[in-house]
């Protein structure tokens, strides 16, 4: 299952990553290797059936805290 996933993933590079290489993106192209390594690595935690903390609510302290309006 392991080997399958990590075929997946090569599968998305070849087919997302390396036109964005060839384009010169480099900023689409950040954003697909984090959200790629994310998914990846979120994807493994699944798979071996390891727990990871509850990430909503990290996220939407986050986003509360940075889009605060000064003075509210």
């Amino acid at each position: 299952m392991v080997l399958l996933l990590i075929a997946l993933f090569i599968l998305i590079i070849l087919l997302e990553i390396i036109p964005l290489i060839k384009k010169q993106q480099w900023r689409e192209l950040t954003v697909a290797s984090v959200l790629l390594a994310a998914g990846f690595i979120l994807s493994m935690l699944i798979m071996f059936d390891i727990d990871f903390p509850f990430l909503a609510s990290l996220i939407s302290d986050f986003v509360e805290k940075s889009l605060a309006l000064p003075g509210s």
